[in-house]
């Protein structure tokens, strides 16, 4: 973390947008926003959550911003992992389908533009589309474009029975991900 506090450093005076993630929750039930306590499971989300930390205590005027997975139209594998088991052939569906929050590319954008003309309030925003990724939809649109050839459903109890046997090994990176799938995030 010393090339984010040396970045905080160098920057100290001016306004800071630090682009983070949802990765930093980690195992979390029910709704989540800015304030909402941090558990990162994930190097990644770890990475940025002990980046927010530094930027916090460092001070001054920013705002961090907890992107969803993001996508393009032509790059979406943040996002087909929600519903691929091998891209682009095999997909799955949990129970009745799925929905997950997620982050066009040019809304991202749009964002830090935005922010550009504001002034920083030290506040942690959660950002993502006003819709949700719905799996059976995207499910659908994959098999249209000759992709999802095989399809396999799982019951969410199946799903849901998997995860509790896993936690057994304790928290680690494989139940983050079944958890997930269990309990899709939600923001405010």
């Amino acid at each position: 973390m010393i090339n984010a506090q040396n970045v905080f450093e160098a920057a100290k005076g001016t306004n800071i947008l630090f682009i983070s993630t949802i990765d930093v929750y980690g195992f979390v039930k029910g709704t989540v926003n800015g304030e909402t306590e941090v558990f990162p499971v994930s190097i990644y989300g770890k990475a940025k959550a002990e980046a927010e930390k530094i930027l916090k205590k460092q001070g001054g005027k920013f705002n961090i911003y907890r992107f969803s997975p993001v996508y393009t139209e032509d790059v979406k594998r943040d996002i087909q992992k929600r519903y691929y088991l091998k891209y682009p052939d095999w997909a799955y569906i949990i129970g009745k389908g799925l929905e997950y929050e997620v982050l066009n590319i040019e809304k991202a954008v749009q964002a830090m533009v935005d922010w550009v003309a504001t002034e920083p309030d030290g506040k942690i925003r959660v950002i993502k589309d006003e819709d949700r990724l719905d799996t059976v939809a995207a499910i659908e649109q994959e098999r249209k474009e000759g992709r999802a050839k095989h399809v396999l459903h799982f019951p969410r109890w199946i799903v849901a029975c998997g995860y509790g046997v896993l936690m057994i090994t304790g928290k680690n990176k494989y139940t983050y991900l079944l958890y997930k799938a269990v309990h899709p995030l939600r923001s405010e």
